[in-house]
């Protein structure tokens, strides 16, 4: 039996969802407590000093998700999926029998490290638990010595076509705003010159300033994913823009090929995956220009091939943890 233990997140929800028919696998939803001052200092010497099964674990976790992860055998497979946190994956390396375990990190060691220091601290007890780990980012798998993985998704349940072929091209885009709003204006303005409509939704933080530009694309609530969706398949190109430090194929990346629809993005590592093809895929940069756009955007879209495809959707991709 395989054993998935995922994020509560709604793209693990999403994605994994097309796995819940397989009777060798089990999906288990990680959730951790709230934790006060002394139960995290409890948690830091759980984690890396107290090897005792089953020390202050109802302290950090819940008791069915405890159950859960009892029930596993010491033949069983196990694969952490976006569950990247170091004292959780070394606590629960020591609570779980199963000989066999791997961690998929679905985001760059980036986001969660922030200085060399972490980092440095992370692939060194990262190579010192019981785990195989991976990583779909080609930088992250170098620096850390991680196994590369591709990117993960699943085939859309329901492909609709847009509404209306007649009405002009649109850009889809989506995500926090983190500071970007001047970048994201000056790509607004270069799209817009393109022709291009702007189907973009920015979610606000605190340190948003907004540009007027983008006035009416700023938001402060985030959209369901279903809504993101449907905004995706209005949209006749998709546009992502990375976070610093991040390489390799990103889920934005994926749902384009996924629903065949054009990337702009600026992401240069794209080039080094199976599916790229100049005329679906633009490299954008400060010296991108609405030309360049117009005769991209103008290009016809050329099918990734199934086998590709195929690569990337979760019922194939998983089948390198079963075996």
């Amino acid at each position: 039996m395989l054993y998935i233990i995922n994020t509560d997140y709604f793209m693990c929800s999403y994605i994994l969802q097309s796995l819940k028919d397989n009777k060798n696998i089990k999906l288990i939803t990680y959730r951790k407590k709230k934790l006060s001052l002394l139960v995290k200092v409890k948690r830091y010497l759980r984690s890396f000093w107290f090897n005792t099964k089953g020390l202050w674990t109802t302290l950090f976790y819940f008791s069915d998700f405890l159950q859960e992860i009892s029930e596993i055998e010491e033949n069983d497979r196990v694969l952490f999926f976006s569950l990247e946190n170091l004292k959780d994956l070394r606590i629960l390396d020591k609570e779980i029998k199963a000989k066999s375990k791997s961690v998929f990190l679905w985001n760059p060691v980036a986001s969660g490290c922030r200085n060399m220091y972490s980092k440095l601290e992370y692939r060194y007890f990262m190579h010192r638990i019981n785990m195989r780990v991976f990583t779909f980012d080609p930088e992250d798998a170098a620096f850390y010595r991680f196994n590369l993985i591709n990117q993960v998704y699943r085939y859309p349940a329901d492909m609709l076509p847009k509404s209306n072929n007649d009405t002009p091209k649109s850009v889809f885009y989506i995500g926090k705003e983190k500071n970007r709003s001047r970048l994201l204006a000056n790509y607004a303005q270069i799209f817009k010159d393109a022709g291009l409509l702007l189907n973009w939704y920015i979610l606000k933080d605190k340190h948003t300033k907004e540009q007027n530009v983008l006035s009416d694309l700023y938001h402060d609530t985030p959209l369901k994913y279903d809504t993101v969706l449907l905004m995706i398949q209005e949209s006749d190109c998709m546009f992502e823009i990375l976070q610093k430090g991040q390489s390799g194929a990103t889920l934005r990346t994926i749902e384009a090929m996924f629903f065949k629809k054009k990337l702009l993005t600026n992401n240069s590592s794209i080039k080094d995956v199976d599916f790229y093809d100049p005329n679906n895929i633009l490299i954008v940069s400060e010296k991108t220009t609405s030309e360049d756009v117009r005769v991209f955007i103008n290009k016809p879209y050329v099918p990734v091939s199934k086998d590709i495809e195929e690569k990337y959707d979760i019922r194939n991709w998983i089948n390198q943890f079963v075996e």
